[in-house]
């Protein structure tokens, strides 16, 4: 087979693998958050309302603002120009490998996007990633041509080509625009002086198109900046990255690393500045955005570094020799890389099991159990915005509950709330790519104590309880202290039968702590992902303002996490009402670290409390996968 059908061979693939599934892939979060913003009667009114909440330019939504009026909204279609973005990118990673290295190194880059899930999903999601990879790998392309050839005939349309994708750059991403600023300086060193004028004379032609977003700039930075809900970057990041990338695959990465030793060994021309510039792209677009991580506020995450992974790719192959694809040994094993790369990703169930939280499977069960259970058994729905979840389950929206987000502890409350007045035999719970406090399960199960049905996806689950049917909660541990038989090491001078919850007595509190358990994780039992709750019924004397449920992880003396619910939120007058704190076992716990639930009343509030309760419970991890 000759080499230059090798890129067709690339590119079907790379096609087949992003429409195989396209209409069928739920939309993710960011998706939906997208379409929801484009639902305005003008541009003016999307751009007030639908950009400046973003944290991201307005190139994309605006794009996407008229092609959904002529194209609709449907998932395929919605997706169509960003997979056909992708597959544009596959194809000018092998146009600039083979200019600037061979033909070799080219195929190569271009199948490890193409073949790939990490790049496959970037290039699906309708979102602005697989643009800004096309504008920033279009833009190095003209910038290329215009700045290195030597024909002087016909250069004039790199020179637009490089301005046009340029100016596309600073409108899609703040850091493809950040790639774009790296490629017009870099040019700065190669530049001749002859065409200094017409250099920076594209350059400011395209950052002059950007002044109309300055406005939002501001207003987005003002409102959070680009990236405050992220954590703080780990030192290992790049790792973690490279993890990422090559599909959770060691024996990917030793393919690579093994390939990229045998050509740094055949290598001849280690100078040259195509590499060294392919290198330092990827290097300070990730160092630009590391120390804007730590010392302003977190930016960095996988996606942000996609726009100049390209170049990364470009790097790794560089050092392999043009005439490696002449030897048959050589071709067979290029041949089996590719296989490998695409059994990996269909064998790591990426098109059974989406890498994020998904809503039609969750729209697709809710409706199920409550085809299976009546109309009428209330779900609670947990998600961000309602609307996310309304676009796969518009016939259930009268028959809901709650579709918001619950985080808060008062938010808690209001589903403690909905729990104790409902008179339903079955309870539902759902939710995605939102917090999902612990104590939720715990709220609904004091009630609803049996399990029926327990649908977990990544990041997102799908739970339906009863009273009598199902199966009791995985608990690996329970200890209930209740003042009659067990007191918790606490005199019973404070006991009263005045009021109790259950049976006769409670205990009379208006200390700084109450009664407590302290256990070791070792007494636990079970193993895994646990979930330790500690719940307290109160009814209050005073109005409660300070008091809260406490659970402490501590390791030995001086190391330890305070996690605290407010138990003000859940109280009412005249009655016992359940305040509760729950919370994974962190994952860096040992068998012999402690465990300790108690009530901390900094302010000696005047309260009864009753059924003092620490339980253990075994779940999947909702933010873990299988690959």
């Amino acid at each position: 087979m000759k080499k230059f059908r090798m890129i067709w061979i690339v590119l079907i693939i790379g096609a087949i693998l992003r429409f195989v599934n396209l209409s069928s892939l739920s939309f993710s979060n960011d998706e939906l958050s997208s379409l929801t913003r484009l639902k305005y009667s003008s541009v003016g009114e999307m751009i007030e309302k639908g950009v400046y909440i973003d944290f991201h330019p307005a190139g994309v939504q605006l794009f996407m603002y008229f092609w959904v009026k002529l194209f609709g909204d449907g998932v395929f279609m919605f997706r169509l120009p960003f997979v056909l973005f992708g597959l544009g990118s596959i194809y000018l990673i092998y146009s600039i490998g083979k200019k600037w290295f061979n033909e070799t190194t080219a195929i190569c880059a271009a199948a490890v996007f193409s073949f790939l899930p990490f790049t496959i999903q970037y290039t699906q999601f309708a979102r602005m990633y697989s643009p800004g990879i096309f504008f920033s790998l279009l833009a190095c392309y003209g910038w290329m041509h215009w700045l290195f050839s030597d024909i002087h005939h016909g250069r004039t349309k790199y020179w637009w080509l490089w301005v046009i994708a340029t100016v596309a750059c600073l409108h899609i991403h703040y850091f493809s625009f950040a790639f774009a600023a790296l490629l017009g300086l870099s040019g700065l060193i190669f530049i001749k002086k002859h065409n200094v004028q017409n250099y920076l004379l594209g350059g400011t032609l395209a950052l002059l198109t950007f002044i109309p977003e300055l406005k939002i700039f501001a207003a987005q930075m003002k409102t959070g900046d680009i990236g405050g809900w992220l954590g703080a970057p780990e030192s290992t990041f790049l790792f973690s990255f490279f993890w990422e990338v090559f599909n959770h695959s060691g024996i990917l990465i030793l393919i690579v690393l093994g390939l990229m030793t045998v050509g740094i060994f055949k290598s001849i021309d280690v100078k040259s500045k195509w590499r060294w510039l392919c290198l330092s792209w990827f290097l300070l677009s990730f160092i630009l955005a590391y120390i804007y991580s730590v010392l302003g506020h977190p930016v960095l995450q996988y996606s942000t570094l996609l726009f100049t992974l390209p170049f990364l790719l470009l790097f790794i192959f560089s050092f392999l020799p043009d005439d490696f694809l002449q030897k048959k040994f050589s071709t067979v094993s290029l041949y089996l890389f590719f296989g490998f790369m695409i059994y990996s990703t269909i064998s790591s169930g990426y098109y059974k099991t989406p890498r994020f939280g998904v809503f039609k499977e969750v729209a697709a069960d809710v409706s199920q159990l409550k085809m299976n259970y009546g109309s009428n058994v209330p779900f609670v729905i947990n998600v961000v915005n309602p609307e996310y979840f309304l676009y796969y389950a518009k016939d259930q929206a009268t028959k809901l509950n709650l579709i918001y987000k619950i985080e808060t502890d008062s938010e808690l409350a209001v589903l403690s709330s909905i729990v104790d007045t409902s008179s339903s035999d079955y309870f539902g719970y759902a939710w995605t790519n939102s917090s999902h406090p612990d104590e939720i399960v715990s709220i609904i199960s004091s009630k609803f104590p049996m399990l029926i049905s327990c649908h977990s996806y990544f990041n997102a689950s799908v739970y339906l309880f009863g009273k009598k049917a199902g199966k009791p909660l995985p608990i690996v541990f329970s200890n209930t202290c209740d003042f009659e038989t067990e007191t918790w090491s606490r005199p019973d001078t404070q006991l009263t039968t005045k009021h109790a919850a259950s049976p006769i007595h409670s205990y009379y509190f208006n200390e700084v702590f109450s009664p407590g358990i302290e256990k070791k994780l070792i007494e636990f039992g079970g193993e895994g992902y646990r979930v330790v709750t500690f719940s307290a019924k109160i009814f209050p004397i005073d109005e409660i303002k300070e008091a809260v449920v406490m659970l402490e992880f501590r390791i030995g003396e001086d190391d330890f996490r305070l996690i605290s619910t407010a138990v003000k939120h859940f109280v009412h007058p005249g009655k016992f009402a359940t305040a509760v704190i729950s919370s994974p076992i962190p994952k860096y716990f040992h068998p012999e670290d402690v465990v300790r639930a108690y009530i901390s009343n900094q302010k000696g509030e005047r309260m009864y409390i009753d059924d003092l309760q620490l339980t253990v419970r075994e779940e999947s991890d909702p933010y873990e996968i299988e690959w």
